[in-house]
């Protein structure tokens, strides 16, 4: 299991940046991203060094074995990535993303409460968790498209944001993968992944190069 979660200068993966890039498996989290003399020098150049890292990642993982779990992963990261990262050059490593299994906890939210919640909302009414709401992650990246005011602090709360969101996320999915009606939901996310022609990958990549117009974040 391979928990995911980006930090990006906004929502828009034709003019915005992907500034850090979360990972949290068997081995803990890591982080990718610049030293902030990276960004203030390009940003350009800073995404494409987080990028290369990931591209590098995703070759070794196995599709078979090997999943995704995000929260509003398939809406926002997923194909944001895709965009950066053929963008830069990662066209065929970022058809991995595609190749591998893919658990979006946020329609499980929706799926159990009939609404969209955000993760703090779903860690707390699912899970009974509490997570701090010290940085928004919106925000905190935000700041990244004037990388010269950037700080070392700044910096900071944005790693620990997204350390925060990957551990969260990784937590949700520890609680609610035993509950009854989670594995209900993924038969059907599953049933409704796969094409009358029994096709899955073309149906997983239309369906997220359709919805990262949504313009959508967690």
């Amino acid at each position: 299991m391979i928990t995911l979660d980006i930090e990006t200068t906004g929502l828009d993966p034709t003019t915005d940046y992907v500034v850090a890039i979360g990972i949290l498996d068997d081995f803990g989290i890591q982080i990718l991203s610049s030293p902030v003399t990276g960004y203030q020098a390009d940003l350009n150049a800073a995404e494409h060094g987080i990028l290369k890292q990931f591209a590098d990642y995703l070759v070794h993982l196995v599709p078979d074995g090997d999943f995704f779990l995000t929260y509003n992963g398939v809406e926002f990261d997923m194909p944001f990535l895709f965009s950066r990262m053929g963008i830069h050059g990662f066209t065929g490593e970022s058809k991995i993303l595609f190749e591998l299994k893919d658990i979006d906890l946020i329609h499980y939210a929706k799926y159990v409460t009939g609404r969209r919640l955000g993760k703090n909302d779903a860690c707390s009414k699912l899970g009974n968790l509490y997570v701090p709401r010290k940085s928004e992650g919106l925000w905190s990246a935000r700041i990244y498209k004037n990388p010269k005011l950037l700080t070392e602090n700044d910096h900071l709360e944005m790693l620990q944001h997204n350390a925060t969101d990957l551990s969260s996320t990784a937590r949700l999915y520890n609680v609610v993968k035993g509950f009854p009606d989670f594995t209900e939901w993924r038969m059907n996310e599953f049933s409704n992944e796969v094409c009358l022609d029994g096709n899955k990958q073309d149906n997983k990549k239309e369906r997220r190069q359709v919805q990262h117009h949504r313009g959508e974040r967690g």
